[in-house]
């Protein structure tokens, strides 16, 4: 990724190779299946789809040009896994929400796909790449993200046809994973933790991966809020929560 850009083989090598859904999150650990079920991740992926398409046009807004967030992939990982299988030096995202619902998830980005992103807004063409960032790359960074993820809030307002509100989201960066906030604030969530992976294209520009992650019980207060109790057993009911899922993501099309 010496341009900034992923070449396919890596693309795909992140969004299947060492993160495919077969493979184990350790070795003895509990199967995915048991600690969510198909419908939840389904339901979570509509959410993130929904969620992400709403900040992708913002950020096309925001720096000039088509954006696209592709459709997630959803499972499960530890944090050793995720800090693993993302090892670029990064920035983390801290997404807290205030109303409507509780919790909180965070994003994960390389910090040269960052400096792509501030470089866009402050009318640069996005070559002037660096995983040294300034102060003020990091505001500019932060500004993009609280729009971004205000947006997707509003997209989940209508969702869930309640207010949801965020408080402005914390940057952080680290060179160190051991040592970083990164790593201390996911070791302080439940595990394993619901890993989101978006594939984020900027016309001509970037091309690259980009990570949410949020503690299980969230995720699934979450599929809760959305489907009631067609989330709490599959079965008979599984077909008509599939329906709803296809109705919420109309519902938020339409406004």
């Amino acid at each position: 990724m010496g341009n900034g850009m992923l070449s396919q083989e890596e693309i795909d090598a992140l969004l299947s190779g060492s993160l495919d859904d077969d493979s184990p999150l350790e070795e003895d650990s509990t199967p995915e299946e048991e600690i969510i079920s198909v419908l939840e991740k389904d339901a979570i992926g509509e959410l993130a789809n929904i969620s992400m398409g709403t900040a992708a046009t913002t950020l096309s807004q925001l720096v000039g040009k088509r954006v696209e967030i592709t459709t997630p992939k959803v499972d499960l990982a530890t944090v050793r896994q995720i800090v693993d299988d993302y090892p670029v030096p990064y920035l983390l995202v801290d997404v807290r929400y205030k109303r409507g619902i509780k919790g909180s998830n965070m994003l994960v980005l390389s910090r040269e796909d960052g400096s792509v992103i501030v470089d866009l807004m402050m009318g640069g063409t996005g070559t002037n790449r660096t995983t040294s960032l300034s102060e003020i790359q990091i505001s500019g960074i932060s500004e993009a993200m609280n729009q971004m993820m205000g947006s997707a809030a509003t997209s989940m307002s209508t969702v869930f046809s309640s207010v949801i509100d965020i408080t402005p989201p914390t940057v952080i960066q680290s060179d160190n994973v051991e040592d970083s906030e990164l790593f201390e604030i996911l070791s302080s969530m439940d595990e394993p933790l619901v890993r989101i992976q978006f594939r984020m294209v900027i016309e001509g520009v970037l091309d690259s991966i980009l990570l949410q992650v949020m503690p299980i019980d969230f995720a699934k207060e979450m599929v809760q809020n959305l489907l009631g109790p067609m989330s709490r057993s599959q079965g008979g009911n599984e077909g008509a929560a599939s329906q709803e899922i296809q109705k919420t993501e109309i519902k938020a099309k339409e406004t």
